[in-house]
């Protein structure tokens, strides 16, 4: 690319302050204005950098360390550091926003399931309403005695039933949460909701 650069820890600058002969800065200055009228250009903060850089090496070559390489190493270092804690922190509140989502989907299909039991129940109710009418005009007094016991108990054992139903719904929800969190994440972002449970009533 021609304008846009890659940031690179080993481009980082330091200001650095020093004392230098007056002759010799000048003369510096004056290369520096003179060289502009040839078609060059005289930086003193590289010239700064490229001394540094010979001294270093050629105190590597009496000492055997090579500081300069120890240094760049301990950038690099630095840098990916710096690069997988962002990452890590990017996908830290990508999933808490996927997991959000994830929520108020099951929470919605929560609603769509209790709304079809609910639903269901009804149904059931208004059908075994009809049968009670028609048990009370058509059958004698001992019949309808034992139908109605027949019906307590089928009440009772009804309302345990749903219970059961309803116990079982919410740990079928939140294991199916545990144990299918991951795949359910990829696939609610590839557009197809994790799957949901259906009432056998």
């Amino acid at each position: 690319m021609k304008y846009i650069k890659k940031n690179r820890k080993s481009d980082e600058k330091k200001v650095v302050s020093t004392r230098i002969r007056t002759h010799i800065f000048d003369a510096f200055q004056n290369a520096s204005e003179a060289s502009k009228d040839h078609g060059y250009s005289i930086s003193l903060s590289d010239v700064v950098e490229t001394a540094l850089i010979t001294a270093v090496k050629e105190f590597a070559e009496i000492s055997d360390v090579d500081y300069l390489s120890i240094e760049l190493d301990r950038l690099h270092k630095e840098w990916e550091e710096e690069w997988e804690k962002e990452q890590e922190e990017q996908s830290r509140k990508r999933w808490a926003k996927e997991e959000v989502a994830m929520n108020e989907h099951y929470a919605q299909k929560s609603k769509e399931e209790e709304k079809v039991f609910e639903e269901e129940i009804e149904k059931n109710r208004i059908k075994q309403l009809e049968a009670d009418q028609k048990a009370v005009l058509e059958l004698s007094a001992s019949e309808l005695k034992d139908y109605q016991q027949k019906r307590s108990d089928e009440v009772a054992e009804k309302k345990l039933k749903n219970e059961e139903i309803i116990k079982r719904l919410k740990e079928e929800h939140d294991e199916d949460f545990k144990k299918y969190g991951e795949d359910s994440k990829y696939s609610f972002l590839c557009g197809n909701p994790p799957r949901t449970l259906s009432l056998n009533l």
